[in-house]
């Protein structure tokens, strides 16, 4: 028997010293989480929904999911930081989401530079960084901290991504800056997460995937009572500001800027990444040394989930 896991004596702390050493590594650790969010103006997010929900309905919908995905991202122990576009909108986003969190505008360039940045900044005052979009209702501090102990807990991952059901990923954690991770990926396809794990390999970091999850960005995703609750629950119609003119952004989900129509995939399928993503799949042992916990708050893959 290990030294570590004898019986402990009476009066002694019940945990084996390896825990303790664990859990005060996460205590001290210094964590930030970036959360994508677009500035909601009609004709600029949720563009796929407008057929079904028209601009506005379709900009109320995303008023709705965002606010409740940065709600549920800032409940955990880390830092949590809203990354905003367009740099102009932060008056109008603070009144939308709180002026009481911390916000930082995205800078200019494809995602892949936004990426860049974000890490860049997170790791000036952080051990590690993780940056979510605002598409996957059920993306929770949960899902996060399962991210950061798997980036910085035994036996820890360089990378860990949270795959979407399209093909992108919802969410990215790093132990270490990797500014090479986000150069020659093909963000506007349903590759995204393929070509993300192939560029981790060829750098030569290890890689451990969350749950999938489900998103909501067409008419098929509006099903079940969630999707009713983001409808029936819109803001005050008041605030939005119709900008016909506009076009959809990719600060709505990390890792995919604007997939194609037929990108939605079967149930249990990680897109073109077949059984490569599985490989790097932690177990569902639950023990500390696999990545799958029930992390999918009550909507029991209605459409794969997308991990919390």
């Amino acid at each position: 028997m290990d030294d570590n896991d004898k019986e402990t004596p009476p009066g002694r702390c019940a945990y084996p010293r390896r825990e303790i050493q664990a859990r005060r590594a996460a205590e001290e650790r210094r964590c930030v989480v970036f959360v994508f969010v677009k500035a909601p103006v009609p004709g600029r997010v949720k563009t796929r929904l407008a057929s079904a929900l028209g601009n506005i309905g379709a900009a109320r919908l995303y008023r709705s999911l965002a606010r409740r995905i940065v709600e549920r991202v800032g409940t955990g122990e880390y830092r949590t930081v809203v990354y905003f576009d367009p740099p102009g909108a932060e008056r109008e986003i603070r009144e939308w989401l709180g002026a009481e969190r911390e916000y930082r505008p995205q800078p200019g360039g494809d995602l892949g530079e936004r990426l860049r940045r974000a890490f860049a900044i997170g790791f000036q005052e952080a051990d590690c960084v993780a940056v979510v979009g605002t598409d996957i209702p059920d993306l929770d501090a949960r899902v996060v901290v399962r991210a950061f102990d798997l980036v910085s807990g035994p036996g820890s991952a360089d990378v860990v991504f949270g795959p979407a059901l399209d093909g992108g990923y919802y969410l990215l954690a790093l132990d270490r800056p990797a500014p090479g991770l986000f150069e020659g990926i093909a963000w506007s396809t349903g590759t995204v997460l393929a070509e993300s794990i192939r560029r981790a390999k060829d750098l030569g970091l290890t890689v451990r995937l969350l749950d999938p999850l489900a998103d909501i960005d067409r008419e098929e995703d509006l099903t079940g009572e969630l999707s009713a609750e983001l409808l029936l629950n819109p803001p005050d119609p008041s605030q939005d500001h119709d900008d016909p003119g506009e076009q959809d952004d990719p600060s709505e989900r990390v890792g995919d800027e604007d997939v194609p129509e037929v990108t939605h995939l079967e149930p249990g399928r990680l897109g073109h990444l077949g059984d490569e993503a599985a490989r790097h799949r932690p177990d569902e042992r639950g023990d500390g040394q696999g990545g799958q916990e029930p992390h999918t708050s009550g909507r029991p893959q209605e459409r794969p989930p997308s991990r919390n």
